[in-house]
């Protein structure tokens, strides 16, 4: 059988030249989505590795998502879609996530969400606009002490703006960005008054230029909307701080 794997010449981490090789003929097509890969006694052959070395490669490629392993079956090259990227993306966002990472996730907003919009307004359909309606209507009537929901209807309203952006890239690049607004928003909204008031005004005008499908004022009114969250969060993140160094002086005040 004809294969694209070579055997290997150097003793150490085997497992990993392993998953390299794979991964470097998956990424170069010689192995496609869906195709069966060998045994695992034919892996050993071809690699001329052990059974040990072989099993712990399959078991990294499996986790991350490069190949699937179906019991009885075998293995085979996963069809990799973009929810494997924004599912990479949001946990790498997830573990690093601090308060210098919040103020750079509004960096990355307001470059890339503002044209975004612009998209979405200029190819919106009416599905679009009725899932925009009724994501609003939801916010507007939420309880305001059910966060969780109020924060779950807000990230909502800005994938479906990404989704009806009709860019395919669009919602791998923001999606994992927007996994991180619910925790940012707690923070926001347990620090700065009047923040949902504001958020529903721009969400209204910003459907409303996506309807009319006025892209220069839906972009604009994005960057506005970020530009303001930003500095609702860097307000929040001054305050947190300034409530921590006080309690860590009253903790050094003699009793």
């Amino acid at each position: 059988m004809h294969t694209p794997f070579e055997k290997i010449q150097r003793p150490s981490t085997l497992s990993q030249v392993i998953v390299e090789n794979i991964e470097l003929s998956i990424r170069e097509r010689k192995l496609v989505p869906g195709q069966k890969l060998p045994t695992e006694q034919e892996l050993c052959a071809m690699f001329s590795v052990s059974r040990t070395a072989v099993r712990e490669a399959l078991r990294m490629l499996s986790a991350r998502g490069l190949i699937t392993i179906r019991k009885r079956a075998g293995m085979f090259v996963s069809d990799m879609s973009s929810s494997h990227a924004v599912s990479t993306m949001g946990l790498f966002l997830e573990l690093k996530f601090d308060k210098d990472y919040i103020l750079h996730v509004f960096n990355v907003r307001r470059v890339i969400e503002p044209e975004v919009c612009r998209w979405a307004a200029q190819h919106r359909t009416s599905e679009d606009l009725l899932l925009l309606q009724r994501n609003l209507e939801k916010l507007e009537g939420c309880d305001p002490a059910d966060r969780d929901a109020e924060s779950a209807l807000d990230q909502e309203f800005h994938s479906t703006i990404t989704s009806a952006s009709k860019n395919p890239i669009a919602p791998v690049v923001l999606e994992p960005i927007f996994t991180l607004m619910p925790k940012i928003r707690a923070m926001v909204y347990g620090n700065i008054a009047d923040c949902k008031s504001s958020a529903l005004d721009y969400h209204r005008e910003i459907l409303d230029a996506i309807e009319k499908q006025d892209q220069e004022r839906a972009c604009a009114l994005m960057r506005e909307h970020i530009n303001r969250a930003a500095r609702q969060a860097n307000e929040a993140i001054d305050r947190i701080n300034t409530i921590a160094r006080m309690a860590e002086r009253t903790e050094k005040m003699p009793a």
